[in-house]
């Protein structure tokens, strides 16, 4: 993992715990290198739960993701799809 990757791994696997209490669980760039596929899941999910497999996967583009590390904060478009994603995986968690 490139340094870069790393600053951005980091940084939203930090933010989605902080908000909405899941983990970057994977990050993979695509084979044409235009974009990473991110898959967040819930945290502290037992073995035995209906949801244990919960997921949601987010795509961003190289472009965005490299902006995000020079700026060290989410732009707001991205952020409100983390929202909107995040939001409906730890509302279907707690069903």
């Amino acid at each position: 993992m490139e340094q870069n990757e790393k600053e951005f791994f980091t940084l939203l696997d930090g933010h989605s715990r902080r908000q909405y209490d899941c983990f970057l669980a994977e990050m993979f760039l695509d084979d044409g290198k235009e974009c990473y596929f991110l898959c967040f899941r819930p945290v502290g999910v037992r073995i035995d739960d209906p949801n244990r497999y919960a997921c949601r996967h987010i795509k961003i583009d190289v472009a965005e993701m490299c902006s995000i590390c020079s700026a060290r904060e989410l732009t707001a478009d991205f952020n409100e799809t983390l929202h909107r994603e995040l939001m409906s995986l730890t509302a279907s968690d707690e069903q």
